[in-house]
């Protein structure tokens, strides 16, 4: 997800979310299964603009012998727009000018879906270094769910191997 489409996201996710919850609000009422498990936060971090994204989700990356752990998000789908599912963990820092996030943990996973057309992609940052920059994946698993990803060859970069999972826990968001 490009930066500036996180904070539009963002936006747009509370004001529906509050339209949402007024809507179904009433004497015992609970929260519709639209809504999110909590509200991204936008906050600054290192003096830049950045979401702070929350909730049950976690993923794992091996990557180079190593193996990186996130967590902090949830996973997303918009169905209208193809987008069969995104995991979105960690921060995003507005600075697009500092490689790595700025330092701060950062986990995308996305899985969009045309009719002619399946792009199935990784992100992440820790540390300050970028271990994947939207690298093709192999998705398998129960996309609303949980599973595993491999990186796959493509002609659009992406020469490190990796592998790892994801887990919603139970909590999928649907726009």
């Amino acid at each position: 997800m490009k930066l500036g489409v996180a904070f539009l996201a963002v936006g747009a996710l509370v004001g529906s979310t509050v339209a949402s919850a007024a809507a179904a609000a009433g004497p015992g009422a609970h929260a519709a299964s639209s809504l999110p498990p909590c509200l991204p936060k936008i906050t600054t971090a290192k003096g830049h603009e950045a979401v702070e994204y929350c909730g049950p989700a976690t993923a794992t990356l091996v990557i180079g012998g190593k193996t990186h752990n996130f967590k902090n998000g949830y996973c997303s789908k918009d169905p209208k727009a193809g987008v069969e599912l995104e995991v979105t963990l960690g921060t995003i820092v507005a600075d697009q000018t500092s490689k790595g996030n700025l330092g701060l943990p950062l986990f995308e996973l996305q899985v969009i879906k045309s009719s002619s057309l399946t792009i199935e992609s990784v992100n992440a940052d820790v540390a300050g270094k970028v271990l994947a920059s939207l690298d093709t994946a192999t998705i398998k698993g129960s996309i609303s769910s949980s599973g595993t990803f491999t990186s796959a060859k493509s002609a659009l970069g992406g020469s490190t191997h990796f592998t790892g999972s994801w887990n919603c826990h139970g909590s999928i968001f649907t726009t």
